[in-house]
């Protein structure tokens, strides 16, 4: 099964679970409307032209979403505008294989742009502009984050309709600096300097919420980070409040050096859009891990420093108002270098939840039923079902509203998180930091065990977790300790696999795929997985909300007595301490 944007709901969220249409079956049709050998659905060229206009730099996860900048723009203050095209199973079935659409699901960076599609899409940009008399005006006068919207995707580029969407949500949702700090009770003197976003010099646009930047105050020769969202502000105004209240630490990124703020396009509202923070040209440890190169670079005694450096960042959130860190990723940790030693330094903290590849058992199974209660694809009663299953357990639950006004939110959005204990945060904290040291010491960059949004695109590996190959026997204990309750260990695996670009359904009992299934019994093995995976989160979320009744089911008691068999971060690093001694 060809990889699309409908996978997501379909193949990698719990919502896989209840029935919905397989995406269009990928192939060249015998329908000689739809045949590559018909002339009306050949490609005339996908050679760009010498002078073009436009840029691709990268594009988000869904493959639908290309941070595409008019060469105008470069060198500007970024408006966040991207483009977007229909999902990959409404592509035409001739041409799919000539512009790899799937692809764009499993590549990123430079490689993202050799493909046919993102070809494509800048010769329609670059011819496109001419239907207005003043296109790079037009440009200009839309309010942040609005979109440019392909109609189809068709063999005559030049025909492919094209709109411009103004999208007013994100500014309407900013506030002003002084409505934050009263909220977040600060002084002027308590926040950084407010820098006007037109002093922001575009370089790249890396990520969705990532520009690489230069300030036109500073000398060129300095490079910064400008943190914005195109959506759901309340992350974003999250994040910044953790970083100005947060006490500073060697190993957590610096507070922001600037707040940035921007004139609505309507109404003139000056609200904060983003924040400046310090460029790391090292990138995270995700990359070190996965470039050979790199990874042979750091010797175990580096990663043992590494890894005492992470837990001591943690310890530290864990002593502060924060109390819990949700992030513990490879993709999290970017590195730095002090008098020529590499370190390791904490990011983002938005504190939204992680996958289901970081997060303990605890966590996720609450995270299945929030994402089913939430969701608008599945109907009103199935909703309502799971939101009495959760306000069971949480008695304040209720669905988050995706459009809702920031209003100060404590310790942020990750609910499940807020309602667990002390012992129990550090608990599962410490499974994700086993999780990490499983990686660092493996050299692998994440566990590739599951399907998720956040790891499709990741370079694939044959070593799955639990495997031990390089790590250190002497930490083989540890990481299995703090990794109690990992359903990986009993050998539980989904039951669709990727080989390649592809997707198929695992054979029973095995990790070999099968090669000769059809997308609609990928899509039922999909089912099947997601259907015990929420019936085991019933149980487990069910029998903790009556355990002190009745004592807690099989299932549920089983994972409450891996929580209490990890151990602590003093334990963790005191271990690390002594291996550090003896290398």
């Amino acid at each position: 099964m060809e990889p699309s944007s409908e996978m997501f709901e379909t193949i990698m969220y719990p919502t896989a679970a209840f029935p919905s249409p397989v995406p269009r079956v990928e192939g060249v049709s015998s329908d000689f409307d739809n045949s590559a050998l018909n002339p009306r659905n050949r490609l005339n060229s996908l050679v760009l032209p010498k002078d073009l206009q436009w840029r691709i730099d990268d594009g988000d996860v869904d493959g639908v979403r290309f941070f595409a900048v008019p060469l105008f723009a470069i060198g500007k203050p970024p408006l966040r505008i991207d483009v977007y095209i229909p999902g990959q199973s409404l592509h035409p079935v001739a041409l799919k294989q000539t512009l790899d659409s799937h692809k764009t699901l499993t590549t990123s960076g430079p490689q993202l742009t050799k493909l046919g599609i993102c070809r494509l899409i800048l010769q329609r940009l670059h011819a496109w502009p001419a239907s207005y008399g003043d296109f790079e005006f037009v440009y200009w006068s839309l309010p942040f984050g609005s979109r440019i919207i392909f109609g189809d995707i068709r063999a005559d580029i030049n025909s492919i309709p094209i709109i411009i969407e103004p999208f007013y949500e994100v500014e309407r949702q900013w506030l002003s600096m002084s409505q934050l700090r009263d909220s977040w009770q600060l002084s002027e003197y308590q926040c950084p300097p407010v820098l006007d976003h037109s002093e922001l010099q575009l370089q790249r646009q890396i990520h969705e919420a990532i520009s690489i930047v230069k300030i036109s105050s500073h000398p060129q020769s300095e490079t910064f980070v400008f943190k914005s969202v195109s959506t759901d502000v309340k992350y974003l105004y999250h994040e910044l409040k953790v970083l100005l209240t947060l006490e500073p630490h060697r190993h957590i990124i610096q507070r922001p050096l600037y707040v940035v703020t921007k004139r609505c396009a309507f109404g003139g509202k000056i609200g904060v859009c983003g924040f400046v923070l310090k460029y790391y040209p090292l990138g995270s440890l995700r990359h070190a891990l996965e470039d050979e190169q790199a990874s042979g670079m750091l010797q175990l005694r580096d990663k043992i420093r590494l890894a005492r450096q992470i837990l001591a960042a943690l310890v530290h959130i864990q002593k502060s108002s924060l109390r819990f860190y949700t992030g513990i990723k490879p993709n999290n940790i970017v590195l730095s270098q002090c008098q020529g030693v590499t370190e390791a330094v904490l990011i983002d903290f938005e504190q939204r939840s992680a996958w289901c590849s970081w997060s303990p058992p605890e966590v996720y199974y609450v995270e299945f039923l929030e994402i089913l209660a939430s969701s608008k694809r599945l109907p009103e009663d199935t909703r309502r079902k799971y939101s009495k299953v959760l306000e069971q357990f949480i008695p304040e639950w209720s669905p988050h509203k995706r459009k809702a006004r920031y209003t100060e939110s404590g310790q942020g959005y990750a609910r499940v998180w807020q309602t667990m204990s002390s012992r129990h945060q550090e608990s599962a904290q410490v499974y994700m930091f086993g999780k990490l040291l499983w990686c660092l010491f493996e050299n692998v960059g994440f566990p590739s065990n599951y399907i998720t949004v956040e790891t499709f695109r990741e370079k694939m590996s044959d070593h799955p977790f639990p495997e031990f190959r390089r790590c250190p026997p002497q930490l083989r204990d540890c990481i299995t300790r703090c990794t109690a309750g990992a359903p990986e260990r009993k050998g539980r695996q989904p039951y669709v696999v990727r080989v390649g670009d592809m997707l198929y359904r695992r054979i029973a009992g095995s990790s070999a795929a099968d090669m000769s299934c059809s997308p609609e019994e990928v899509q039922a093995a999909a089912r099947t997985w997601w259907a015990d995976e929420i019936r085991e989160a019933e149980r487990y979320v069910s029998a903790c909300t009556r355990r002190e009744e009745e004592g807690p089911e099989l299932a549920a008691a089983e994972i409450l007595r891996s929580i209490d068999e990890r151990p602590t971060f003093h334990e963790m690093d005191e271990l690390l301490a002594e291996i550090e001694m003896n290398t």
